[in-house]
Formats: structure tokens, C-alpha cells, sequence
């Protein structure tokens, strides 16, 4: 089922300019000044590196037009600080976004047949892609763990409705197969259950031994689930794949696996940066590249002749974006994760009981974030780009919003 990322990076532009647009003085607090200058970086060290290496081809025009979508992202970033809307449009807002995945992962069932659950199959391939669908879900998934208070207040029947939402999220993560995934659960487990330590101290006189079980509380919710016969099968299948395919690559043995191939590739994009680490070789000097350096990495490393590995990028942001454009558009996507990082935990302490959770949220998806970008590339395509970008502008935008500081005032025309 194609989703034309366009067509919603262009509605938010327009929304997001009409919004700022309609205001007379137009104001901004100081931190979300920050990260839009961190993104002007990313998208001026990129626009210098597709300069450099002039003329592009279509794969170097495609990346860089991804690239320009951070302005559109900036705007909306400004327009929600502008307007200010409520805690709860943010947590509808996370529900609908479940929704569309879970209704995704229903179509797929649908077109492959129970069958395909029943015998472990990885299902995600009919209409987008199993990695894409797991990240997806699994990222509300972590974020709604801490939704539960705010359900609560809404109803028996609504916490109920929301707790399904939450368990079916799950259920597409497991039924994905996605380890990418996987990764973000032990940074929820552990932001989570010290928030619900948090509020229980709270309310209750609490003793030693409920103070353990409250701060486990969320890794024994997935536990639980993990302890489920099909969803255990598929976790300890996918689990002993990826130590067999390292140990067997570390051992010398072979590269031809999954995770083989991603080591592989890993080594020749360190070649590659050794060569050229301040410009990069290039988003179209990409593919001739890997073929030829993995093709000699296979043959001095395992003996073997192969004609080179031919993926669309290496599974990790940070190397591909190093090799491709240099070292300081490394920086600025590693510089993304330390402002977020840093901003999240240091609004923590100063939130809120009411506000936490969206300040846990933050940190939680931007460290599963992080994690995720090491075996992914997010920022290459529309999709998940778009997907990573949205989520951390308005984790950005109503953790902001919670808070008191006096905002800057950058344009004023009321006078």
C-alpha cells in the first residue's frame, strides 16, 4: 500500500506556513532555536558535499531532496510552539499513528494468509517492508507504554481500548521480525519503569521489595509477552540467527548472511572513509564502491570471489553518511542525538509530575533512535526519514510546551 510522503511533507508545510503566517509576532524558546540551527548544519553540510561532488546523478538528487525536507519539519516545529495545542492531541495523535500500522500489518495477514503466522513466516513484504513496519510500530509501542495514566482518567473502557492498541502494536513488532526494533525495548523498560517507581512514590508508602517490583514492572510486561509460545519461537529464532551470523563472520568463516553481509559492508565504508573523510566519495560513486571494495574485502579476508555486494546503502546512518558526505555531516547527525539526549534528560528533572511522560517518551525514542541507526540508514529515504523527523519535532514541540521558560522573540510585526 504506497503512502505519497510527499503529499503529507507538503501538507505540513502548508499547514505549518499558514500558522506562522496568520501570527504578527512570531516566537521561539531558546532550546528549539538550538536544534533548528543543528538542522540547518545537517542540511548545509549536505548541500556543500552534493556540491563538492557536482554533477549529481539520480540517487545523489533523490538523498538530497530527502535532505531539504528538514525545513518543511523546522516550520512545523514553529508552528506548534505558536499554537500551542494540548497534551492530548499529542497521545490521539500517537493512537491514530498505531492505528495506521496495525491496519497495515491486518492487510498484510490478509494477503499471506494465517498460515504465515501460525508457521513464524516474517510478514511486511507485500505493502512496505518488515523493517519499516517493525520500527514503525515498535516506536509507539515504546511511547504508549507511558501513556497508561493518561488513559486511565479517560475511562475504564477507553484504558481498555488503549491497552489493545498498545498489544497489538506489540503483536506487529514480533510478527515483523525485526531485531532493528527489538533494540529500543531495554531504554524503555528502564525509562518506563522508573517512571512508574516515580509515581507510585508518589501516592503510596512504599517498601524495598515494591520498589523493585514497580521499577521491573515494564521489563516483566515484556517478559510476559516474549513468554508467549509463537512470539517466543519467533524472538529465539531471530535471536540465535544473528549470533550464529556473527560468530561465523568473526570466525573467518563466511560473510554470506545477513548479518555477514552488513559486517562486510561495515569494514569497506571504514576503507572508504580512511580514503576520503572530509567531502566523502559521493551518493553516486555509492554503488561502484561497495562492489568493488566488499569484492576485495571477500576475497583478502575469506578467500572467496565474488562480484561485490550491491545493497542501496550500509546499515548504519552515521557510516553512510561519513563515507558519502564527510565528516561533518557525521557530526551533525551524531550532533542531533547529543542535543536530543541532553535536552530530554535535563527536562526531566525539571518536569513536572503531570508532564513527565512526554519528557520520558523523548529521551526513550531518541536513545532507541540512536540504537536504530546503527544497523539502519533512516535519513536516506522519505519514508523513514519523514517517520524519525516528525516523531522528534512534536516530542520537541509539547515537551516545550509544557515548560515555562520566556521564549525569544524573533520577528515582531504587531508593532
Amino acid at each position: 500500500m504506497p503512502v505519497n510522503f510527499e503529499f503529507i511533507l507538503g501538507l505540513i508545510g502548508a499547514v505549518g506556513f499558514y500558522v506562522i503566517w496568520k501570527e504578527q509576532t512570531l516566537k521561539v524558546d531558546k532550546r528549539l532555536l538550538v536544534w533548528l540551527l543543528i538542522l540547518f548544519f545537517y542540511w548545509f553540510t549536505n548541500l556543500i558535499a552534493a556540491i563538492y561532488h557536482q554533477p549529481l546523478g539520480g540517487r545523489g538528487e533523490s538523498v538530497l531532496n530527502v535532505v531539504h525536507s528538514v525545513f518543511l519539519f523546522a516550520v512545523l516545529l514553529i508552528a506548534l510552539f505558536l499554537r500551542k495545542p494540548p497534551i492530548d492531541f499529542f497521545w490521539f495523535l500517537m493512537g491514530v499513528a498505531s492505528l495506521s500500522v496495525i491496519f497495515l500489518m491486518a492487510l498484510e495477514i490478509y494477503a499471506q494468509g494465517w498460515i504465515t503466522v501460525e508457521n513464524a513466516i516474517r510478514l511486511g513484504n507485500t505493502y512496505s517492508h518488515p523493517v519499516k513496519i517493525g520500527v514503525f510500530a515498535n516506536t509507539f509501542f515504546i511511547i504508549l507504554l507511558g501513556s497508561i495514566p493518561w488513559a486511565y482518567k479517560r475511562g475504564k473502557l477507553f484504558l481498555s481500548v488503549w491497552v489493545v492498541i498498545i498489544l497489538l502494536d506489540f503483536a506487529c513488532v514480533i510478527l515483523s521480525q525485526t531485531r532493528t526494533a527489538w533494540i529500543g525495548w531495554p531504554e524503555a523498560m528502564i525509562g518506563w519503569g522508573f517512571y512508574y517507581y516515580y509515581l507510585y512514590k508518589k501516592q503510596h508508602p512504599i517498601t524495598n521489595k515494591v520498589r523493585v517490583f514497580i521499577v521491573l514492572l515494564p521489563v516483566l510486561f515484556i517478559w510476559g509477552l516474549l513468554s508467549i509460545q509463537p512470539v517466543k519461537m519467533v524472538f529465539e529464532k531471530r535471536i540465535a540467527a544473528a549470533y550464529s551470523d556473527v560468530e561465523l563472520y568473526m570466525s573467518g568463516k563466511t560473510f554470506q548472511s545477513s548479518l555477514g553481509h552488513r559486517l562486510l559492508s561495515y569494514e569497506a565504508a571504514i576503507e572508504g572513509i580512511k580514503s576520503s573523510p572530509w567531502i566523502g566519495i559521493g551518493e553516486d560513486a555509492f554503488p561502484v564502491f561497495q562492489r568493488q571494495m566488499t569484492a576485495k574485502i571477500a576475497e583478502e579476508k575469506f578467500h572467496k570471489k565474488i562480484k561485490g555486494l550491491h545493497y542501496t546503502h550500509i546499515h548504519n546512518q552515521f557510516l553512510m553518511a561519513w563515507l558519502t558526505k564527510g565528516v561533518f555531516v557525521f557530526l551533525s547527525v551524531l550532533g542531533m542525538f547529543v542535543f536530543l539526549i541532553w535536552y530530554f534528560v535535563n527536562g526531566l528533572k525539571q518536569a513536572s509530575s503531570i508532564h513527565k511522560p512526554i519528557w520520558v517518551a523523548g529521551l526513550v525514542f531518541s536513545v532507541a533512535s540512536f540504537l536504530s541507526f546503527l544497523p539502519e540508514t533512516p535519513l536516506q529515504k522519505s519514508d523513514t526519514s519523514t517517520h524519525f523527523l516528525l516523531l522528534t519535532t512534536l516530542l520537541l514541540a509539547f515537551s516545550v510546551l509544557t515548560g515555562r521558560k520566556k521564549p525569544v522573540t524573533i520577528i515582531n510585526n504587531s508593532e
